[in-house]
């Protein structure tokens, strides 16, 4: 057996008196650290949800660093802050398109087949682009065209991801893995927007492509070992496709606290997620700065969605997710507000983690909320219908996007940003279920 430091075993010293060997080997055996059965990375002594979490920081990474890649080009080539929307909006329309079809199935196969195929499908699409661009073959058409393919990719997927989430932690601690699972995701707003910027600057766009392609490809082998794939094998939908997928809509709608959540993640996507549309445009337009700037703020945007899953997490234990929601949610937009009376680099940045930091509880109240409000046989459905929701936020980073080239980023941040106040506050007031009884 290996003797050296941390190899799994300890050499006694020779003694003629066993009881003091026995005492030595005893003390100087080095302890395995391993994770606790309880607190917030409880979820984490699960191989499966550990195998999950490596995977989905290594392609969220992929897809961090392709985002900024995309943006920065289109910024770079265009000029233009609507095509740069556009650019955005390819990328989520596909799930209000297919999101539902993502949701079925992730109810019907494999979740983890359906996670592989996409994920990998994605890659492939990363790979050619990254070539087209350093044989300089790429235009703003094509740039566009793989936008939303990689929207595409996530739509089919990001039912089969979350259902995943919580069928690979230990039983109990769902919750937490939820708010685990959007963490680990949200690394990549780091670690991604930080090595594209160098990289850009560099190496130029079409590296941190390849890079991208690099980090994808890596993530496939951990989305491939993973030995779980929970279901309840009966609950399997049969039948018509539509009619399955409208049983998972139908009880979204019929159920009072689901639909506020429905509501409320509508109105948060359209008028307060589509910011980031315009972060290109204010970095170069109003702070006259470059690439680095923008990774900047984005890498400020990715520690405070870091941090957000922890927050919210900690406060679900003390309040219900209605009412995490209800408060973030309008905090939410009071920071977005700021941050379009941002004028210098170091106070956008601040406002953007701040902005993201406050967004992500926001929406980890919301998913937690939905996944363990919808019972389990509907709830990669349920799920579907919520992030089709996703696939609307597209419409409000194209017409944000559209409405600064009138009035300018700033003026058009602040604008949907007070809109953004009124609408959730006014269909919290209508809508939102009364009492305080947690979720699930």
């Amino acid at each position: 057996m290996p003797w050296w430091p941390g190899g799994g075993a300890v050499r006694p010293e020779r003694t003629d008196n066993t009881e003091t060997s026995q005492r030595v080997a005893t003390v100087t055996r080095p302890r395995r650290w391993r994770f606790q059965a309880t607190g917030p990375f409880s979820p984490l002594t699960s191989p499966q949800f550990r195998l999950l979490s490596i995977a989905t920081i290594l392609s969220a990474t992929a897809l961090s660093v392709q985002a900024l890649a995309r943006a920065w080009y289109l910024q770079d080539t265009t000029h233009s802050p609507f095509i740069v929307s556009v650019a955005g909006g390819l990328t989520g329309l596909p799930v209000l398109v297919f999101g539902f079809l993502g949701g079925q199935l992730s109810d019907q196969f494999s979740r983890k087949k359906v996670l592989l195929a996409c994920e990998a499908s994605m890659m492939v699409g990363a790979a050619v682009l990254s070539w087209m661009m350093f044989s300089g073959a790429a235009t703003t058409g094509w740039v566009l065209g793989f936008s939303a393919v990689h929207g595409l990719g996530t739509a089919l997927s990001v039912s089969a991801r979350q259902t995943l989430t919580a069928d690979s932690a230990p039983p109990g601690q769902e919750r937490g893995a939820i708010g685990l699972g959007i963490l680990v995701a949200n690394l990549s707003g780091i670690i991604g927007p930080t090595l594209a910027g160098n990289v850009i600057g560099s190496g130029g766009i079409a590296l941190a492509m390849a890079m991208s392609v690099g980090f994808g490809a890596a993530a496939l082998p951990f989305y491939g070992r993973m030995a779980l794939d929970r279901r309840d094998q009966a609950s399997r939908p049969s039948g018509n496709r539509w009619r399955s997928i409208g049983e998972g809509v139908r009880h979204a709608v019929r159920d009072p606290l689901l639909r506020w959540l429905m509501l409320t993640s509508f109105i948060t996507l359209v008028m307060l997620s589509s910011r980031g549309a315009v972060y290109p445009a204010i970095v170069e337009d109003v702070l006259h700065l470059g690439a680095g700037a923008f990774a900047l703020i984005e890498v400020t945007g990715g520690i405070g969605a870091t941090l957000g899953p922890l927050a919210a997490v900690a406060l679900s234990t003390k309040f219900s997710e209605r009412r995490v929601e209800l408060w973030s949610g309008l905090v939410f937009a009071v920071t977005v507000m700021l941050m379009a009376l941002s004028n210098s680099l170091w106070m956008a940045a601040l406002m953007s983690g701040l902005t993201t930091f406050v967004g992500t509880i926001f929406f980890a109240a919301n998913l937690s909320g939905i996944q363990l409000g919808a019972p389990p046989a509907l709830r990669g459905r349920v799920l579907a219908a919520r992030f089709a929701l996703s696939g609307t936020y597209p419409m409000g980073m194209v017409a944000l996007g559209g409405v600064a080239e009138f009035i300018g980023p700033q003026w058009a941040l602040g604008a949907f940003a007070v809109a953004g106040f009124a609408m959730f506050a006014l269909a919290s007031a209508l809508w939102m279920p009364r009492g305080d009884a947690k979720v699930g």
